[in-house]
């Protein structure tokens, strides 16, 4: 991404930025600059170009050591380290923190049953309502709900059965209310109802991994139940503002719009470009509302990561692994090899990357403003074609002299 070199340390860490239009010979920095940002242009416009894309771009923000690299490829010239996006699904990973917090503090037990009573209260984790009464609700753990290993059916991303007595049967409900009101202001109790009157699940749990939205709203309820916090409050009393996280918030409104500055999106479909600035955060909560900025999401990935956000590092390893031996999800932290530790994130028009690598010391943030749905498989394709341009990037900055 272009910006002018700061000439201050940031934390004790040079930011370099993109700058092509220098005319001062450049220093070993600023040449490994230009050589990221050429390889990030490159390989970013060969994809726009193979799947006839004509708008949309990139903006990769890395570290290394104390080196830290920020380069965009066809974004508009006010896109900075400090704009703002919408992370998507690596909200699971602040959502996991939180747990896990809670667990350090001898709040909540991972390994307990949800109907199990909170430590040194008389409540369980989660309501003894009907709308919650979720199918096997009574052998469901919290580490199961890390996990996705709960079973609990997706309510974002399934359809309904066609067997079910409903006016939305065979539909996906959340797409069936936004239908009849766009604006509708979703809550955790409602979803968690659809699926309790309905008796809706994928699997018994510990049976097999199914990725659940719907099984981290649960999560984010309990943190609620022991902190007596909204799920917000309680992250920015723990992590945000402990780690200096200014950016960052959760929002649920219906009509959220990307606060300034921030980066414009759209989704590419059926060859039109649909503008997504506006979208209906309510459904999201504690499984994907993260708005957040590239500066402020790789300070919260090196943090969390290496043990100095606030959890251990006896923790954050922990949640590197998995208690079942076929997967590569462990407590809110996904595993990819080549890259590290860290999760992906993809909603209406930003798709996201972030993982860091402990083994090179190499952790990054990468940020498309454009979803491409030309296909079913397009946009699994688009994430591919960013884990391509990351691969390159991090080839050019480890093999540079300066950090032989």
């Amino acid at each position: 991404m272009k910006r002018i070199l700061l000439p201050f340390l940031l934390t004790g860490l040079l930011l370099i930025s993109c700058n092509k239009t220098s005319t001062k010979p450049l220093n070993d920095e600023q040449i490994l600059q230009q050589n990221v940002q050429n390889s990030i242009d490159e390989n970013w416009q060969k994809y726009l170009s193979e799947n006839e894309i004509a708008a949309g771009g990139v903006l990769f923000h890395a570290k290394l050591g104390n080196q830290e690299v920020f380069c965009k490829s066809n974004l508009q010239s006010n896109v900075t380290e400090t704009s703002l996006f919408r992370a998507a699904s690596i909200t699971k990973t602040f959502t996991a923190a939180g747990i896990m917090l809670l667990e350090q503090q001898g709040a909540l037990n991972i390994n307990d049953i949800v109907t199990s009573n909170i430590p040194g209260k008389d409540t369980p984790y989660l309501p003894e309502s009907e709308n919650y009464n979720i199918p096997f609700k009574n052998q469901i753990t919290i580490r199961q709900l890390l996990e996705h290993r709960a079973g609990v059916f997706d309510l974002t991303n399934i359809s309904i059965p066609d067997t079910v007595s409903a006016l939305y049967a065979g539909q996906n409900w959340i797409s069936y209310i936004l239908e009849q009101d766009p604006v509708h202001q979703f809550s955790t109790d409602e979803i968690i109802e659809v699926i309790s009157d309905n008796g809706l699940y994928v699997n018994q749990p510990g049976e097999e991994y199914n990725y659940s939205n719907t099984g981290y709203m649960l999560l984010g309820k309990i943190i609620e139940r022991i902190s007596g916090f909204s799920y917000e409050q309680f992250l920015q009393q723990e992590l945000l503002i402990p780690n200096n996280l200014i950016h960052t918030s959760f929002p649920t409104d219906p009509m959220h719009h990307l606060p300034e500055p921030y980066i414009p999106c759209q989704v590419f479909s059926q060859g039109s470009y649909i503008n997504t600035d506006i979208y209906n955060m309510s459904y999201e909560q504690a499984q994907g509302n993260l708005v957040t900025n590239s500066s402020d999401l790789l300070s919260w990935l090196l943090k969390w990561q290496k043990g100095t956000s606030g959890l251990s590092m006896e923790t954050v390893l922990n949640m590197r692994v998995s208690s079942y031996t076929d997967q590569k999800y462990g407590l809110g932290t996904e595993y990819m090899e080549g890259f590290g530790y860290g999760h992906t994130g993809a909603i209406a028009g930003f798709l996201t990357l972030m993982y860091y690598d402990p083994t090179s010391d190499f952790g990054f943030v990468i940020v498309s403003n454009i979803w491409d749905l030309s296909n079913s498989e397009s946009l699994n394709l688009q994430a591919y074609a960013l884990f391509d341009i990351v691969a390159e990037a991090k080839r050019i900055i480890i093999n540079t002299d300066k950090f032989d």
